[in-house]
């Protein structure tokens, strides 16, 4: 017996301090007596003891009394009841919250000085018509974890910096109503309900999101003419059942390659000329009506434009780039007049559907010397020169000394108007030149002219590689070969006008239909 008593004290005496140790791990439940206080004393709690880390902290209603963070300080949880306030009063302080935080009725969180902050280490929940109040750049909440408002609530965040690392659901109404400066940063999703509304009342609140946009039903999303930035290394989407209004604009930011798209697939409406372009891809696939630039957006690398729907307007300004367009459906225009062209800085210029409309010349020779483009098109229609009026290049132009890549597999690429470039030592008739090495044009049609060409026009045609299918469409308009022979793959149509050889061969592999005037 002696022998089995003295085996089991020392797994006894183990076990013991196990269950001590699990113990002493689990915190208590502390609640603010109704007067408040300061956080770090006692008299501020109930049972007279300040909370420790791995407390769960209540708030109770102090009467318009609070507690205030004095020194930096942390819980597990924390719960502002109605009526209780937060108070968050003395500089560089932080008071870290390792679990969710919830704010019930009335209850306030208040940043009432400078470089102060509140880390919500779970989730943040709003209830009531609870407030977050201060303003400032440097009043900072931080929600590691997930931020929602619940339906029927109706809480209001004033202007201090809000980042929210995971997902947002606003269900309730959540109004942003103070200031101009300090962001509002959502990293994940956002998601607005059939029963939620998000609204900017103090109209130029800035906010990013990480994620996608979601807004169902009858929800709102009222961003008044704050900007939205949307950022993240991924593709994303914005969906919505009424349409949007970006009143302040849009950025996109995501990651650094045109890989990362944001695809506007609900119809949106924005600013004239709202759309800054600095790394990703912006996609319009909605039946939305939008002006993207008013002034040259000049883009990089990598980013990309894609008109995948609906309408692009264009307005009097150029555009250059050195990363992607893209037409895949709806129309896409550029500039309003002759002098403003499409030029792409060695970037690419994709046609696989929908209308491309260029006011001037779409040329791989820009100001300041020649950069290259990628030419590709398979389906829909290219119309350049829509506009009349002295220009600065060739309607088309695409040369071999640059880099440039020519590919048309299909689609009809359309020279509407003639250029006068003879006071740069060019042709007074300017039209499609095209002496790309290596060019490919096994599909398709150009066609010179169309119903809107001005009357009496001639239009050049210059170039070195064959042609697939020629058209002529214009009753006053004369297609004139230029400066060698030409070779046309398929077929030759003069529907409307003149075609002049100008004493040239013309090699056609296919038929041969004239319904206008042939000038050998």
């Amino acid at each position: 017996m002696i022998k089995i008593s003295l085996k089991l004290k020392p797994r006894v005496l183990l076990v013991g301090i196990f269950f001590l140790l699990q113990v002493s791990s689990f915190g208590a439940t502390i609640t603010s007596t109704v007067t408040g206080g300061a956080w770090n004393a006692g008299g501020s709690w109930v049972g007279g003891v300040a909370p420790v880390p791995a407390d769960d902290v209540i708030i109770a209603t102090t009467l318009g009394n609070s507690i205030t963070l004095t020194i930096n300080r942390s819980c597990n949880t924390l719960v502002i009841n109605t009526g209780a306030i937060l108070n968050l009063n003395t500089n560089n302080r932080t008071l870290t919250v390792a679990g969710a935080v919830t704010v019930i009725g009335t209850g306030i969180i208040n940043f009432s000085n400078t470089n102060t902050t509140l880390s919500v280490g779970t989730n943040l929940t709003l209830n009531g018509t609870s407030t977050i109040q201060g303003v400032g750049t440097t009043r900072a909440l931080n929600v590691t974890g997930s931020f929602s408002v619940p339906v029927l609530q109706t809480p209001t965040v004033q202007d201090i910096a809000l980042t929210v690392t995971s997902t947002t659901q606003i269900d309730g109404t959540l109004t942003f109503n103070t200031g101009n400066t300090a962001a509002k940063t959502f990293t994940g999703s956002l998601t607005i309900s059939n029963t939620g509304t998000f609204t900017n009342t103090s109209q130029n609140v800035p906010i990013s999101i990480g994620g996608d946009l979601i807004v169902s039903g009858s929800g709102t999303f009222s961003q008044g003419t704050g900007r939205v930035t949307f950022t993240g290394a991924s593709s994303n989407l914005v969906s919505c059942s009424n349409p949007i209004a970006f009143g302040g604009g849009i950025t996109v930011n995501k990651g650094v390659s045109q890989a990362n798209i944001i695809d506007m697939q609900g119809v949106i409406t924005m600013v004239s000329g709202g759309l800054t372009l600095t790394n990703g891809t912006f996609k319009l696939s909605s039946a939305s009506t939008i002006t993207p630039f008013n002034s040259d957006p000049n883009f990089g690398a990598t980013a990309q434009l894609w008109c995948n729907g609906g309408t692009m307007q264009g307005s009097n300004t150029t555009v250059t780039y050195a990363g992607a367009i893209q037409v895949t459906a709806g129309t896409l225009t550029v500039g309003t007049s002759a002098n403003n062209y499409l030029y792409p800085k060695g970037g690419s210029l994709t046609i696989s559907g929908g209308a491309l409309n260029v006011a001037g010349p779409l040329s791989d020779s820009p100001a300041g010397g020649p950069l290259g483009m990628n030419f590709n098109m398979s389906a829909g229609t290219c119309t350049v020169a829509t506009a009349t009026g002295s220009t600065i290049d060739y309607p088309f132009l695409i040369q071999s000394s640059v880099g440039s890549l020519f590919t048309m597999t299909g689609g009809t690429l359309i020279i509407q108007n003639l250029s006068d470039v003879s006071g740069l030592g060019f042709s007074a008739n300017a039209g499609y030149y095209n002496q790309v090495t290596g060019g490919t044009f096994t599909g398709g049609t150009l066609q010179i002219g169309n119903a809107s060409t001005a009357a009496s026009s001639t239009i050049e045609i210059d170039t070195t590689i064959p042609i697939y299918n020629l058209t002529v469409n214009n009753s006053t308009a004369t297609a004139r070969v230029a400066a060698q022979a030409i070779t046309v793959s398929n077929n030759v149509t003069i529907s409307l006008g003149t075609l002049n050889a100008n004493s040239f061969n013309i090699s056609v592999g296919g038929n041969w239909t004239n319904n206008g005037t042939f000038v050998p």
